[in-house]
């Protein structure tokens, strides 16, 4: 007597604490790209420039990149039964924290 194979439930992916830093990192350089920047890294830069707009951008991304990782501890501390991709996760806490921090400043 043969069994015929019955699938299973589907294996889960299995994503690493840097597949979803790298993530994240990429949604930041998004963000920064919008507005004309390299990179978050790049644009971060100007914090101390003389000039209002550059000057406020930084502190935007600044906020913004501190918003974020404080999330990601938070998820990590808590994950989800089933995880989301890295590219899920980011657009995810990269939205909670613009939610939080809003756009530039340049008051």
């Amino acid at each position: 007597v043969t069994v015929p194979d019955v699938p299973g439930e589907p294996e889960q992916p299995t994503y690493t604490q840097l597949d979803y830093a790298n993530a994240v990192e990429s949604r930041f350089d998004k963000e920064a790209q919008e507005l004309g920047y390299d990179s978050l890294a790049k644009a971060t830069t100007y914090a101390a420039s003389g000039n209002n707009r550059f000057a406020a951008e930084a502190r935007h991304f600044i906020a913004l990149r501190d918003a974020c990782w404080a999330l990601c501890f938070e998820a990590l501390a808590n994950p989800p039964e089933i995880p989301p991709t890295p590219a899920e996760f980011a657009d995810a806490i990269v939205a909670k924290a613009l939610a939080s921090v809003g756009m530039p400043d340049y008051t």
